[in-house]
């Protein structure tokens, strides 16, 4: 049966022939860092993917281009442009060759790191914390963006096993001075924790019962003196 005959079939081409691409290319020596590169769908001799966040356009003249888009979000932009002119000289590699392949490597670590983090920069947390090589627990509430969460490290506690050091961005936050807290408990725990909360959609995390295990307790409120009511 004959599909393009079907009523409603609609059959994927990049033959746009009103539409031009552009992309950066490295310029050449002595005259330009790059150089703006045109050319029409209809002169693309393959697109494949370069990893999961870029793609490399290839054309029939020879010519290589590489753009930070994963290959579905090129097509799609491709086949579905929103004017006569797609620029993607933003979304340009100006790398070659083995330089290139290194540019992509460093930047898939990057997504993966990113990726890795975005739980815990993503959530608004609520825990009992204290002073760094001090016992003084205090209920704090913090938004993940506003900790060098990539700082963040893990330790052998003054509690016994293990505690969580963290930075603020903004020292001023703290209830303390030094811009550095403690939350006992295992890094790897905490990110199993916020992983689950933040692919539940959650946007709070409350910690506070995790948080004083090992036989923490909150620090009482003060006493009335004697005499003196409250």
């Amino acid at each position: 049966m004959d599909g393009s005959k079907i009523s409603g079939a609609k059959i994927f081409s990049l033959d746009q022939s009103a539409l031009w691409v552009e992309v950066l290319v490295p310029g050449f020596d002595g005259v330009s860092a790059s150089d703006t590169l045109s050319f029409q769908p209809s002169s693309v001799d393959f697109i494949r993917s370069a990893g999961p966040h870029a793609s490399l356009i290839r054309l029939n003249s020879g010519l290589e281009a590489a753009v930070r888009l994963p290959l579905p979000e090129l097509l799609e932009r491709l086949r579905a442009p929103e004017g006569p002119v797609l620029d993607l000289k933003p979304l340009s590699y100006l790398e070659t060759g083995t330089a290139l392949v290194r540019r992509l490597q460093e930047d898939f670590k990057e997504a993966a790191e990113a990726e890795k983090y975005a739980a815990l920069e993503n959530l608004t947390f609520h825990v009992w914390m204290r002073p760094p090589h001090k016992a003084e627990f205090r209920e704090f509430t913090f938004a993940g963006a506003d900790v060098l969460m990539r700082k963040t490290s893990e330790g052998d506690s003054i509690m016994g096993g293990k505690n969580i050091r963290m930075t603020v961005k903004d020292p001023s936050k703290l209830p303390f001075e030094g811009g550095e807290f403690i939350i006992e408990g295992a890094f790897s725990e905490l990110r199993r924790l916020c992983a689950e909360a933040y692919g539940r959609g959650d946007t709070d995390i409350d910690l506070r019962d995790w948080s004083l295990q090992k036989g923490t307790t909150p620090p009482e409120p003060p006493r009335p003196r004697q005499g003196v009511h409250p």
